[in-house]
């Protein structure tokens, strides 16, 4: 690494002169910023004074209230875009930023703005800047700048991307980053600055004086290890603080805020086994330290408003930059140059998200259509879609897929995996950078270890813990929710059983590798990713175990080349059900728990968007988003039966919001929706039609068609009931509603242009869908009923279509 000062081996005098004032980006674009610049600099230099032009504020002489504003894991959300789904987003600094400057509106010269960490690492656009795009100027750094930021510090993914990446952010920027507690491995130096000191100057030419420091979590030394060991240390963050603060007094700072990327309390590692401070410390930071007025925190991306410990304010802005966490401090003048608080007052402010700052955007348009160019090239196709929705409650095609590619990579007996997103997925046909990038949304490292039988029970064992158990003590969910889903592992290599009516700690039975069961004393090497094998999730019993594969791979990256290697992925290709959840009752009830959990947590969807509860996805056959396109249209026409073609389906629908242009991609065709009469038997004709191939190639509403998939094309169709359950009657005439496209279609079927009467009733498929989605319970769950019913065979095998439940190898949710 070479010799390095305190800010990790630069120039302070030199990455100073590299950084414009934060106001005349700020001004240039309209924004109503705070002049508030603060570059690199000494230990303990001021930050110059703001100007007064923009400072000056007509206040009364001996008071002051001035209006501290928080975010926190923005996690490179900067447009309001989810290059994952490829869809608009509800959140982003794109959305905030309106909210910030209507702030500064309204107390002109009075505001500041601060983050809390965990800025730089978290979407494709991050990843582009710190993958592709290495030397351009940073687009995150860049939008901060131009929103004025005063300071931030520094969260545990701004090591994800290395030392050097930050070092090169930290540079680009018009703001300083302050921590107090990481210093220079083996010595008492600071890394980065530890404090910064702000003018404020009121209209009588006075100055108060506005102290800033922070923290970074602890643990970032433990998940991070192979970016840091040696080179940086995470120490005890109130300990740290302490003579930090003691400083900012000294040298007479009125008013002292601490941007603490950790939060209010608790650990998710074990910190007297693994000799660590706690992960979260905001509460001791409150108890334990005097002289801190405002501690904004983050990490846990939760929320706390106006929660107020000793005289200490503390608050929490939500992650994403889904909320703002606002601070009114009001102050009274001592004397000539000192000020005290008298008072302060938090809440939570949430965008208007309607409004978007088109300033900020359009500066930032190329690195938004750079990302977009690197997150839509295809590197293969799937024959069916790989989905998470179901992965924390059974096995699944998806999580075996990530578990043999690390296996093979590894060459370990077992591999472990988490699915982090239940809204994930790999869908049927083309699969992009985007498509796997958001089934592995972190930026982990591959790695291997040695372990015992006896610390495999243990990781499955905390693995359960994810569920509270069977039935819920004391009624309430299965699933325990205080553990991050991200923490639940599944194991490929060997077979096993949680049985959630057993004691926690004591609920991993029918443990066998090969056929025989585990032993306590039997060794296995095991592929996990760098988190999970530094301790993180509280898996300590990793931590010591023998490292016998690291070479520094990312593992969304492997998953990559994987999928660009193989061409193809075919879910029966990796699929072998090697874990389950016991009882059966336990497992359906957390699945639901868990999906309408999932939806709540995606976004808050804008007035008008529909969410999902879990993806609706095509197939070559009758499929979950073919039942609900069909269900539209019937609703639209107000007809006996709607029928949708499966070929006609674009796109799949991700979990989570559906706005209107992910629904156009649905039903793309230019077409409306037609209403025809047809008799009983054209009816039965058109239904045969559809099941001429091996599987149904449309989907219904309205209507139940048992069928024969042995029998001759022309003579499968067994029965049919409508909906009133009554039999179709060969002499009635029935309405049908279909997209004007499959009756105009060169193959469209020849019964259709037989029709009695055919009516366009004005609407479009795609508005019909979206209109639809939103008149059901929010969030909508796939339709799981099967139109077309498979007679059984006489070994009882069910066919394509049937309504038995979905199966672990089915992909479709």
């Amino acid at each position: 690494m070479g010799s390095r000062n305190n800010r990790s081996g630069r120039d302070p005098q030199r990455a100073a002169a590299l950084r414009p004032l934060v106001c005349i980006g700020a001004l240039l674009l309209g924004l109503a910023a705070a002049c508030t610049p603060a570059g690199p600099r000494p230990r303990g230099a001021d930050v110059p004074r703001p100007d007064p032009a923009r400072a000056a504020v007509q206040t009364p002489a001996d008071t002051l209230t001035l209006v501290l504003l928080g975010t926190t894991d923005v996690h490179g959300w900067i447009p309001p875009y989810d290059y994952y789904a490829l869809s608009e987003a509800p959140h982003g600094l794109g959305l905030l930023a309106p909210l910030v400057d209507s702030v500064r509106a309204a107390h002109p010269g009075r505001v500041y703005l601060f983050d809390s960490g965990d800025l730089l690492q978290g979407t494709p656009l991050a990843l582009v800047y710190a993958r592709v795009e290495r030397g351009a100027p940073n687009p995150i750094i860049r939008a901060m700048d131009l929103l004025g930021y005063t300071a931030a510090t520094i969260g545990n993914h701004e090591f994800d991307y290395g030392i050097e990446y930050l070092d090169r952010a930290i540079a680009q920027a018009s703001f300083p980053f302050v921590t107090a507690n990481i210093f220079r491995a083996g010595t008492g130096e600071h890394a980065y600055e530890p404090y910064v000191l702000v003018p404020h100057v009121v209209p009588d030419g006075d100055t108060l004086l506005i102290g800033i420091t922070g923290t970074t979590t602890p643990g970032t030394g433990l998940w991070n290890r192979a970016r840091v060991e040696g080179v940086l240390e995470f120490r005890d963050p109130v300990a740290s603080l302490r003579p930090v603060v003691a400083e900012l007094r000294a040298r007479g700072a009125d008013i002292v805020v601490v941007l603490s990327h950790g939060g209010l309390e608790g650990s998710s590692y074990d910190a007297a086994e693994l000799g660590l401070p706690p992960e979260n410390d905001a509460a001791r930071i409150a108890r334990e330290l005097e002289g801190v007025d405002i501690v904004f925190l983050g990490h846990t991306h939760r929320e706390l408003a106006d929660t107020t410990i000793g005289s200490t304010l503390l608050l929490q802005a939500g992650h994403w930059a889904r909320s703002l966490a606002a601070a009114e401090v009001r102050l009274v003048r001592r004397g000539r140059g000192t000020w005290a608080v008298v008072s302060r007052s938090g809440s939570l402010l949430r965008p208007d998200p309607g409004r978007v700052n088109t300033a900020l955007l359009d500066s930032l348009s190329d690195a938004h259509e750079r990302t977009l160019a690197h997150v839509n090239s295809v590197i293969g196709r799937a024959t069916a879609t790989l989905s998470a929705s179901e992965a924390r409650v059974r096995d699944t095609p998806l999580m075996d897929f990530i578990n043999e590619v690390q296996r093979r990579v590894t060459g370990a007996d077992l591999s472990a995996a988490a699915a982090f997103r239940l809204d994930a997925a790999l869908p049927r046909g083309p699969i992009t950078i985007a498509d796997v990038a958001g089934i592995y949304i972190y930026e982990n490292t591959l790695r291997a270890v040695r372990i015992t039988g006896a610390q495999l029970k243990a990781f499955l064992e905390k693995s359960a813990e994810y569920y509270r158990g069977w039935p819920p003590p004391g009624g309430g969910t299965v699933t325990n929710f205080d553990v991050p889903g991200y923490n639940f592992d599944v194991v490929s290599g060997v077979d096993y059983v949680i049985d959630l009516s057993r004691p926690v700690g004591n609920r991993i039975v029918e443990l066998r590798y090969r056929g025989e069961p585990v032993r306590p004393d039997q060794t296995f090497t095991m592929a996990v990713n760098s988190y999970r094998q530094s301790g993180g999730g509280g898996y300590t019993m990793l931590v010591n175990a023998p490292v016998v594969y690291d070479r520094g791979e990312d593992i969304r990256e492997l998953l990559i080349e994987e999928v660009r290697r193989r061409g193809e992925l075919r879910p029966e290709d990796d699929f072998r059900e090697n874990w389950r959840i016991v009882p059966a009752a336990a497992v359906e009830r957390a699945l639901a728990e868990q999906l309408d959990r999932e939806a709540r947590t995606l976004a808050a969807a804008p007035p008008g968007t529909p969410v999902l509860a879990a993806p609706l996805v095509r197939s070559a056959g009758e499929s979950s988003l073919g039942r609900i396109a069909a269900d539209a249209i019937r609703w639209a026409a107000g007809t006996h039966i709607g029928l949708v073609h499966s070929g006609a389906l674009g796109a799949d629908l991700a979990a989570g919001p559906a706005d209107a242009a992910a629904v156009r991609r649905v039903l793309p065709g230019p077409g409306g929706i037609v209403r025809v009469y047809l008799s009983g038997i054209q009816l039965r004709a058109l239904l045969e039609q559809m099941l001429a191939q091996d599987s149904p190639a449309a989907a219904l509403s309205g209507v139940i068609v048992r069928y024969d998939p042995a029998a001759p094309p022309g003579h499968r169709v067994l029965g049919v009931r409508l909906e009133d359950g009554f039999e179709l009657k060969p002499d009635l005439v029935y309405s049908v509603a279909v997209p004007a496209d499959l009756m105009d279609a060169a193959n469209a079927p020849p019964v259709l242009a037989q029709a009695l009467v055919r009516e366009d009733i004005g609407r479009a498929p795609a508005e019909a869908l979206l209109d639809y989605l939103n008149t059901l319970p929010q969030p909508v769950r796939p339709p799981r009923d099967g139109r077309f019913r498979s007679a059984a065979t006489a070994a009882g095998r069910t066919a394509v279509g049937s309504t038995a439940p979905p199966r672990p190898d089915n992909p479709e949710p």
